[in-house]
């Protein structure tokens, strides 16, 4: 058998050295690529479970700014309609209104209070033109019915009217005038509105 020159010793040398070390790499990062390939796998379904976590909670940051926003429009609906009144409180109302636009109350009938649908204009008229009684989808107003009478300048009761308008939840339904002798009288109806 032949001997070996120093030329081919070293090249089988290096030849042994990077089959040594591709083993050893191969023997150590195979187990540690297959771990990652694992783990990465398991991160994925993480994540996509986190996502559809989140996706299904609640969003919780609006909810502050949602009250406060429904706080505000509850507010403002209260503040177009009078808090719950008895009919002393009625009668002082009407009364000082009238007597402030110079009218003098002849007399003053208000009804019991009672429970009224709260209808939308097209509904009212669609209710007016069957001549049925609908149930109102968006609920019931306590409401007083007033029957005012008064004597003085049409001018005056006009004025009212115009300030009636300006309320809160007080709205006239319907007006009658009669003269009688030297004697004028309007009888003024009028709806009030409590919440």
């Amino acid at each position: 058998m032949q001997t070996l020159t120093k030329r081919e010793k070293i090249l089988l040398y290096v030849l042994l050295c990077i089959v040594v070390f591709a083993g050893g790499l191969f023997w150590m990062l195979l187990p540690a690529l297959e771990k990652h390939n694992t783990l990465k796998a398991e991160y994925d379904t993480a994540q996509l479970e986190l996502q559809s976590v989140k996706a299904s909670m609640i969003d919780y940051g609006d909810l502050d700014k949602q009250l406060k926003e429904t706080s505000e429009e509850l507010k403002n609906i209260k503040n177009k309609y009078y808090e719950e009144m008895n009919k002393e409180d009625v009668d002082n109302l009407i009364t000082s209104m009238t007597i402030e636009h110079g009218l003098t109350p002849v007399s003053l009938s208000i009804a019991e209070a009672d429970q009224e649908d709260i209808l939308s204009y097209t509904e009212y008229q669609l209710q007016q033109k069957k001549g049925s009684s609908s149930k109102s989808k968006d609920g019931k107003l306590k409401v007083y019915n007033v029957n005012l009478s008064v004597s003085g300048a049409i001018t005056d009761v006009q004025t009212l009217v115009d300030d009636v308008r300006t309320t809160k939840s007080l709205k006239v339904s319907g007006i009658t005038y009669s003269e009688e002798d030297d004697e004028k009288t309007t009888t003024i109806t009028f709806k009030l509105f409590m919440i």
